[in-house]
């Protein structure tokens, strides 16, 4: 119980710090992690001195060795920034068995890897975003918005800039943080456009890429006249990290208990 409770606010406290960086600056400083790991590596010893039953050995290989896999294929895909790769491989560390607070409403059994449920906490948050970004954007198109006017892009490619971002006036576009364009000009025309990102990016790399991204489009805006235009909000990964944890320690997990309900 008390090793649980060790592992639980370690990496609740981690996450928290490594979410708010993410927040204000986009980086999240490398300490966080190194702590984060050590902290846990000593509580993990202590356990294991107490000579724990096999099968919780062998799911904490497994955790460790899943978060490992999940941070190299992070590396080499560029699906996400160094930050959330190092956060994946903590977590597998310093969460490594399956620990909750209290009886769950959603719970998994504790024959799965931990860092399988927060897997399918941080797929269901990315689901409910999406969903409520094709709803928005749906309900503008019934109240007679035509969101797609004056731009080329397939039809597949509206479909998923629905479920990806929104249209937003250009005004003010300066100010807004936190997003990628979903047009470029080119030709002197408007098209739709999705991120190439490249693998074994820094954060420092990621988030330059970004700003760039986004004064080529403030430029093109301006020289073009543009008053609407379709951006990708972009909330840092962590917060997503952060919460799935949270609802994993609280209240279960939701996609896991959802299959479950389905399937029994």
């Amino acid at each position: 119980m008390y090793y649980s409770l060790a592992w639980i606010v370690i990496t609740f406290l981690c996450l928290a710090l490594a979410a708010y960086y993410d927040w204000k600056q986009r980086w999240i400083p490398d300490k966080i992690w190194l702590i984060q790991i050590l902290s846990s590596l000593i509580v993990l010893a202590f356990w294991y001195i107490q000579s724990p039953p096999f099968f919780d050995i062998v799911l904490v290989l497994i955790n460790i060795v899943l978060g490992f896999m999940i941070s190299i294929l992070i590396l080499f895909t560029g699906a996400m920034a160094g930050g959330d790769l190092k956060a994946f491989f903590s977590v597998s560390v310093s969460y490594p068995l399956l620990a909750q607070l209290w009886p769950v409403l959603l719970p998994l059994p504790d024959t799965f890897p931990s860092l399988f449920s927060i897997l399918l906490n941080f797929f269901f948050l990315y689901i409910i975003l999406a969903l409520g970004f094709f709803a928005f954007n749906f309900s503008r198109m019934l109240k007679g918005e035509h969101l797609f006017d004056g731009i080329s892009g397939s039809l597949s490619q509206q479909l998923k800039l629905m479920f990806e971002g929104v249209v937003v006036d250009t005004e003010n576009i300066e100010s807004r943080q936190f997003y990628n364009p979903g047009e470029i000009l080119e030709d002197h025309k408007w098209k739709l456009y999705t991120p190439d990102f490249n693998g074994m990016m820094t954060d420092e790399e990621f988030e330059e890429m970004e700003r760039k991204e986004r004064e080529e489009m403030i430029k093109s805006i301006r020289q073009s006249g543009k008053s609407r235009i379709w951006i990708r909000p972009q909330i840092p990964g962590l917060i997503f990290i952060f919460l799935s944890f949270s609802m994993t320690i609280s209240v279960g997990t939701i996609l896991g208990s959802i299959f479950t309900l389905i399937t029994s």
